[in-house]
């Protein structure tokens, strides 16, 4: 009797971290930009019960988090956290940053954790309705385009930017260029990793879509979200299959041949078209701003989360964004701080890379998701949203429990195994040679990736090592260098 009330709680327990990771997720990007006044003046109150909503379900599942694993893999940001908090009792305003440690960090925190809990459902169920919404928007926003509608259901109004640049039914164009970025991400990530034709075209018409949607919003920042995305994908491509790779270098093709036939065309359309003689709409003077607010306070920063008041005092009426997430978050955060920063981003792009390149089951899903720190890191040379609270940051930490979690379980299923080169002078008759052998002949394949390189030629063991499926390169540093092969055309 107590065995089903325990499962019967454990099965309760999963379906309300489910349902709320979900509804969170996709909630995210509609009360933050969608353009209706009511819901933009109870955002952070609807936010806020999704904060205690999401805390419930964390202390009702604690005994299901790997909290090692947790800190572990969180460590740089529990040191940020901690050197935020020093760094703000040395400085002006350090009571609004300590108050914006406490809860906007704890929040992402807590973000992760509950993609991590969820990771499945998450991928199988959240990804694909905020898909379904980010097609609404974007389809709305192509129609809205098209025909240049004044307004959607004769509520939302039609925003139009520039004489060119369109919202959908959101605020402004940026959030809708934003929005088709993370939908591109989506359905070029059910694209890469399905081998069902018919899943793929689906994606394929909805990649279609987002082109049409960033197009529409003319957001450059979206835009080089996408041009690093892609750039990371074709770098990834080895460990694409044959119908992928055709499809991305057919797709970059037609993309290059497009841009360089509308550059000869109608250049002076294409310059106006993609905002080119813009330059830095006034962004270039904020990043001066910053420099010089960095010199000044380069040690201990301004505070977390405070560049925001200090340049809507400087440039009153202006936005209040740094938009450069590197020069804002070094002026608010110090140099310290900074360096961890950079240190957690470059580190979670580099394991997911080692990763990649071991034979493993969630190899495409690292990939998908190293394409989108890329794409979202360049970007943040433009805008400023990395470890602010905005829709897309929290999707970005939702992100980080998915890879987190992905890891984690390849892991301990003892998919992911550790990488082992064995160095050796030779490999011909010798007691080295003989203990090599042993060692290699002995070791636990299903946890170990083993390859023996020997300086000099495969020698009498080299075949015998191969015979238990170990892969030995001999480089062969000790043959004089035969320079008729090397240089052919000389000789």
């Amino acid at each position: 009797m107590m065995a089903g009330k325990t499962d019967w709680f454990a099965k309760l327990q999963s379906i309300m971290v489910i349902v709320v990771a979900c509804v969170y997720l996709v909630a995210n990007f509609i009360f933050w930009n969608l353009n209706s006044p009511a819901l933009k003046a109870n955002s952070t109150t609807i936010y806020n019960i999704f904060i205690y909503s999401m805390l419930v379900v964390f202390l009702v599942n604690i005994n299901n988090i790997k909290i090692r694993s947790f800190f572990r893999d969180n460590r740089f940001l529990f040191v940020l956290a901690v050197i935020l908090l020093f760094n703000s009792f040395f400085i002006p305003l350090g009571g609004r940053s300590r108050e914006f440690v406490y809860t906007i960090l704890g929040v992402f925190l807590l973000t992760t954790i509950i993609g991590r809990l969820t990771y499945r459902s998450l991928i199988d169920y959240g990804l694909k309705i905020l898909l379904g919404l980010f097609v609404v928007y974007m389809f709305l926003g192509v129609i809205g385009a098209v025909f240049q509608l004044e307004s959607f259901f004769g509520w939302f109004p039609n925003n139009l930017t520039d004489n060119y640049r369109y919202s959908s039914i959101l605020d402004n164009p940026n959030s809708l260029g934003e929005y088709s970025f993370v939908g591109f991400f989506i359905s070029a990530f059910y694209f890469v990793k399905t081998p069902n034709n018919k899943t793929r075209l689906l994606c394929g018409l909805i990649i279609a879509l987002s082109a049409a949607s960033l197009l529409v919003s003319l957001s450059r920042a979206a835009l080089v979200m996408v041009g690093a995305t892609v750039g990371y994908l074709l770098f990834s491509m080895k460990h694409l299959d044959k119908q992928l790779k055709l499809i991305l270098k057919l797709g970059i093709i037609a993309v290059v041949v497009g841009l360089i036939c509308g550059f000869i065309i109608a250049p002076r359309f294409m310059i106006t078209f993609f905002r080119l003689d813009q330059g830095l709409t006034g962004r270039d003077e904020i990043w001066r701003y910053l420099v010089e607010g960095i010199k000044e306070h380069w040690l201990f920063g301004v505070g977390y989360n405070n560049s925001q008041l200090y340049i809507s005092i400087a440039f009153p009426g202006q936005t209040s964004s740094a938009h450069n997430m590197y020069l804002g978050f070094l002026y608010e955060a110090g140099i310290i701080a900074f360096i961890v920063l950079l240190a957690f981003m470059v580190l979670l792009i580099i394991r997911n890379i080692i990763l990649i390149k071991q034979d493993s089951k969630i190899r495409l899903y690292l990939i998908m998701i190293n394409a989108f720190y890329i794409g979202f890191f360049v970007a943040q040379f433009f805008e400023f949203t990395f470890m602010k609270i905005s829709a897309i940051n929290t999707f970005m930490f939702f992100i980080f429990g998915i890879n987190q979690a992905l890891v984690y379980q390849a892991k301990k299923d003892g998919d992911i195994k550790l990488r082992v080169v064995h160095m050796i002078s030779g490999l011909a008759n010798g007691g080295a040679e003989a203990m090599l052998y042993k060692i290699v002949k002995h070791t636990d394949k299903t946890k170990y990736q083993v390859s023996v390189v020997s300086m000099d030629t495969r020698g009498s063991y080299g075949d015998l090592i191969e015979g238990f499926e170990i892969p030995v390169i001999a480089l062969r540093f000790k043959e004089p260098i035969a320079f008729i092969k090397i240089f052919p055309k000389f000789i």
